[in-house]
């Protein structure tokens, strides 16, 4: 796990006197958003084995970490048919009366029987109270988030650190790269068509 002094020093330069916890926003902010559009943080899940037509299951998440979408799925380690998921919880007044339960996988049974081992592949973002990024994320795009960090806060107006034209220049970095990494992330999302609803509660 990074935290926002891993980069914090490295940004001084071209922030002098930013305060540590609008890096720490940044980089938490930035990191959501490389993480939904791009997809670099793929986990696949524990298997699960359906027994006795049960087809939920608790789905342990690392720490500081939602859920963005469920993309892939597999049968006894062969790819599955599924549509992929996107996981936004519902405010609790649109919920229609159902109980959410962060962590819980529910999906459908078609063409499944008992002794099926199933398993999804799951995109991770930090979550708004992360402590920091996870090193699988940051490592790779120290450098994109820094630039995401600067554009962010370059163009915060009012700021000692405040910088249009640089802040301006880093939003552009900050964009290419970004699309970069989801050129990147879709070409290798060769599942084929996907047909099976599985659906997150």
């Amino acid at each position: 796990m990074r935290t926002a002094d891993t980069i914090y020093q490295d940004l001084l330069p071209d922030l002098p006197g930013v305060p540590e916890p609008m890096v720490e926003r940044a980089l938490i902010r930035c990191a959501q958003e490389l993480c939904r559009r791009a997809r670099v943080w793929p986990v696949w899940t524990d298997p699960v084995t359906i027994k006795n037509g049960v087809t939920e299951y608790d789905m342990e998440l690392p720490s500081g970490a939602q859920v963005i979408v469920i993309e892939r799925a597999t049968r006894n380690g062969a790819p599955m048919a599924m549509t992929p998921w996107t996981f936004i919880q519902a405010p609790p007044q649109q919920a229609h009366g159902a109980r959410i339960v962060p962590g819980r996988i529910s999906f459908q049974t078609n063409g499944l029987v008992d002794g099926d081992e199933v398993c999804f592949r799951a995109v991770l973002a930090p979550a708004d109270n992360a402590p920091g990024v996870p090193d699988e994320v940051f490592d790779p795009y120290s450098d994109l988030l820094a630039a995401g960090i600067k554009s962010r806060l370059m163009l915060t107006p009012g700021q000692p650190f405040t910088n249009l034209e640089l802040g301006a220049a880093n939003a552009q970095a900050w964009s290419a790269g970004v699309s970069a990494a989801c050129l990147r992330a879709w070409r290798g999302h060769t599942d084929g068509t996907r047909r099976s609803r599985v659906m997150w509660c």
